[in-house]
C-alpha cells in the first residue's frame, strides 16, 4: 500500500517497543524518515540500530509525559528536519 509518505518525516513517541515500534516500522516501510522516542538512551539506541536497516531513523531520548521532555523532542526535531508532516503521540502516565 502506498500512503504517500515517501520523503516525509514523522514522529512516533514511545516507540522503542510494542505498538509504537510497530508503527515506526510501518512508516519506514512507506519510505518516511522516522523520529523514534523513548525515555532511556539504551533502548532508543537499540531501536535506532534495529530500524535503521529499513530506512532513515533518528532517535530522541525524552519523557513526553513532561514539559521538558516535550521541549526536548521539539528541539531535536527542529535540529534534524525542516518540518514533520505527521506523528503518533502516545504517553502513559
Amino acid at each position: 500500500m502506498d500512503l504517500g509518505l515517501a520523503s516525509k518525516s514523522v514522529l512516533v513517541t514511545e516507540s522503542t517497543a510494542g505498538i509504537g515500534k510497530a508503527t515506526a516500522r510501518a512508516f519506514l516501510r512507506e519510505g518516511a524518515k522516522v523520529f523514534v522516542n523513548g525515555r532511556f538512551s539504551e533502548t532508543v539506541e537499540e531501536t535506532v540500530k534495529e530500524l535503521s536497516q529499513q530506512g532513515e531513523v533518528v532517535g530522541i531520548v525524552a519523557d513526553v509525559g513532561t514539559a521538558a521532555g516535550t521541549a526536548a523532542n521539539a528541539s531535536a526535531i527542529n535540529g534534524a528536519a525542516q518540518r514533520v508532516e505527521g506523528g503518533i503521540i502516545q504517553s502513559s502516565f
